[in-house]
């Protein structure tokens, strides 16, 4: 059939009286007092068939049929559930609370750090600056410094050879 369920309906709930596992949608009554239930595909098709035979069938719609009153045991097992699950989702609340605060303050200790480092990255910045400024300087005074040394030696060795021809001989020749 093109109208099938794949699923049994609830308990409770009356089925096709024609060969099929749809739920009952309506009442229907014969001319001649055949009566039963039928779904809503079926009452189409049995309505043509009177049309079709000339005869009259009449069609009432199944009131719904509503939930079956709780009995005590199963009234008292769902209010302990109810209980339990309310004090469950109590506590879920308090954790989620704390897990809230604890998010925050995390957060607020994220920030403080980032700013910390963006200060730190600043005063590297500037630091090494001032490393490359006296490197800078250093070469400077270097250059400066090695003239000066190389000027210095000179010097030394200009005055070692000016004591060495100025200072009295001691070894004198002998003379025959």
């Amino acid at each position: 059939m093109e109208n099938e369920i794949t699923q049994a309906p609830p308990p409770g709930v009356p089925i096709c009286d024609r060969d099929c596992i749809n739920p009952a949608a309506f009442s229907f009554t014969w001319a001649w007092g055949e009566s039963g239930v039928c779904c809503a595909h079926h009452q189409f098709l049995m309505n043509q068939t009177a049309n079709q035979i000339e005869r009259t069938i009449q069609f009432a719609p199944l009131a719904a049929v509503g939930p079956a009153p709780l009995e005590r045991p199963e009234r008292i097992q769902l209010k302990s559930e109810i209980y339990a699950l309310e004090a469950e989702a109590s506590d879920l609340k308090l954790r989620g609370l704390e897990m809230y605060r604890l998010n925050e303050r995390l957060t607020s200790q994220a920030q403080a750090l980032t700013v910390r480092g963006r200060e730190t990255e600043a005063q590297l910045r500037d630091a090494s600056r001032e490393i490359e400024r006296l490197q800078v300087e250093l070469a400077k005074r270097d250059a400066e410094h090695g003239d000066m040394v190389d000027e210095l030696d000179r010097l030394r060795t200009l005055a070692a050879f000016i004591d060495a021809q100025t200072e009295p001989s001691t070894t004198r020749p002998a003379h025959p």
